[in-house]
């Protein structure tokens, strides 16, 4: 019914029992000590400590124990010196109250699992009506931060179904995005923080790009800047941010040479769906490929699958007539997915002849590697390649499984489960 409460951190979020609800002191202490307490504390039967945490552990408020959860208060006797519990599984539970000080955490009233207990029905209209209000809820409820994780588990089952929630935040993300008093991170395991004041979402996305100190953590920032073309209602508050993609690139050619690629690539995208322009003098993609020609079937590797795509795209303005045949031999380097990604951009770009004539070539010279033999035969249905597909190109795969078998690079792992697993393969060869 409630989160698990463990003396472990809550996942993602750095959080331990003491920090899931706000400080006690900001809180809940503002009034004297119950005269019974005092006295207790007088007497010498409770720490001025304790004393403190019992005057807010009254009957009708709520707290949390880090192995039975969260619990009401029923009842406290000084007779006895006893305070009585309400835990979801253990009912009518009792403790000695100086235990009870050290053992239980208050919960304060607006805490989002009190008013869970109190008033599910509220907190369900509010998820409808005021979704951005409801984190804001939550959030404050744990100190300030809170995971994807401790946000779904504080608010389902009773307000909201695991299916539910799934649908709600993703809408209810988007919305803490803009509304700017959220810091909501790329990774779903680090905490969403609230903030004391809102940031534009555009600020915010130049803010983190300006940070970041690593490549890949500059990339990241890159991409979320991508993702949210529409923030920047001024486009030239990215100016900087392209100065500094370029910057970055140049220095990064030689060390970083396919992060340099990603850099580029990321300008392009943003000029692209912003209308800002690089610089005049800047490093283009283009450029980057001609200088980086012999290294190019190893940086190809090192580049993300989904950025592959782009930068493949480039070949035809940067190599000019000759770009077929550099990316025919490439062809022969390449895993799968570029592989693909090369054949898709010769069939497009009318060279479908050159690719068949090579493709005959190097199955005659059972030069073909592994790699072209899996997109060969995984395309021969598609009718563009399906009658290179013969009894020859089964001898071609035989070779190149042996030849690769004894290489220092293991390969032709897909082809070999492929020949396996696709029942039609042999027939059809």
């Amino acid at each position: 019914m409630f989160p698990a409460v463990t003396d472990d951190p809550v996942v993602g979020a750095g959080l331990t029992i003491k920090s899931l609800v706000s400080p006690i002191s900001s809180r809940m202490v503002t009034a004297p000590m119950d005269s019974e307490i005092q006295k207790a504390v007088d007497a010498g039967k409770l720490t001025p400590q304790a004393g403190k945490i019992l005057d807010q552990l009254k009957p009708g408020t709520h707290c949390l124990h880090k192995s039975w959860g969260f619990g009401r208060i029923d009842s406290v006797n000084f007779l006895v010196n006893q305070i009585t519990i309400d835990f979801k599984g253990k009912k009518g539970h009792t403790m000695q109250l100086q235990y009870a000080a050290e053992s239980l955490q208050p919960v304060s009233t607006d805490h989002v699992l009190a008013l869970k207990a109190t008033d599910p029905d509220a907190l369900k209209k509010k998820a409808k009506s005021d979704p951005v209000g409801l984190v804001k809820v939550v959030v404050e409820s744990y100190g300030g931060r809170a995971t994807q994780d401790v946000i779904e588990q504080a608010l389902t089952p009773e307000v909201l179904s695991a299916a539910e929630f799934k649908r709600w935040w993703d809408a209810t993300k988007k919305a803490l995005k803009n509304d700017g008093h959220f810091a909501v991170p790329a990774k779903k395991g680090e905490p969403i923080e609230l903030r004391a004041e809102a940031v534009s979402r555009s600020d915010e996305l130049v803010a983190r790009f300006s940070a970041a100190r690593q490549l890949k953590d500059q990339l990241s920032a890159l991409d979320q800047i991508i993702k949210n073309p529409e923030a920047f209602a001024n486009p030239v508050q990215l100016q900087p941010v392209i100065t500094a993609i370029e910057e970055a690139a140049r220095k990064s050619q030689r060390l970083h040479t396919a992060q340099a690629f990603e850099l580029l690539l990321a300008r392009d995208e943003i000029c692209e769906k912003t209308n800002v322009a690089p610089g005049a003098t800047a490093m283009t993609v283009a450029h980057l490929l001609r200088e980086e020609d012999r290294r190019l079937g190893d940086v190809l590797l090192e580049i993300p699958a989904a950025k592959q795509r782009r930068l493949i795209a480039e070949f035809p303005g940067a190599f000019g007539e000759s770009w077929s045949a550099k990316a025919l031999a490439l062809m022969l380097k390449s895993n799968v997915r570029v592989v693909a990604e090369i054949a898709r951009l010769l069939q497009e770009q009318g060279k479908h002849e050159e690719l068949r004539r090579s493709l005959d070539r190097w199955i005659s010279e059972h030069s073909i590697t592994t790699e072209v033999l899996y997109w060969l035969c995984k395309e021969r249905n598609t009718g563009a390649f399906g009658d290179l597909v013969t009894p020859q190109v089964f001898s071609a795969i035989l070779a190149a499984l042996e030849r690769d078998q004894f290489s220092d690079v293991k390969r032709g792992g897909k082809l070999h489960d492929l020949m396996l697993e696709d029942r039609e393969l042999l027939p059809d060869l």
